[in-house]
């Protein structure tokens, strides 16, 4: 085979191409969310607000490492989720 590809040209289909990876830490951000969510739930259910404050600083350390390693793009993310849930959490609008 005489044809060189470009560096540029997708070959198959587009379903085969590798996608961009997710940032670890964004992956424990969503953990954290998640965690936070169920112990808001179980919190209106009566029990204390513990868990909620321990996901909520897991969340705050993702953006604070994501900012020291320059990943503004990632740290922006967890900045827009704690400002649109400041009335939840109620630790303000800005992280």
């Amino acid at each position: 085979m005489d044809a060189v590809l470009d560096d540029c040209m997708e070959v198959g289909p587009a379903y085969l191409h590798e996608q961009p990876r997710r940032h670890p830490l964004l992956c424990q951000f969503d953990a954290g969310v998640q965690e936070f969510e169920g112990a808001f739930r179980r919190r209106c259910r009566g029990r204390t607000p513990v868990g909620e404050l321990l996901a909520l600083g897991a969340v705050r350390q993702c953006y604070w490492l994501l900012l020291a390693e320059g990943a503004t793009t990632q740290a922006t993310e967890i900045a827009n989720w704690w400002y649109n849930n400041a009335a939840v959490h109620g630790l303000g609008q800005h992280i």
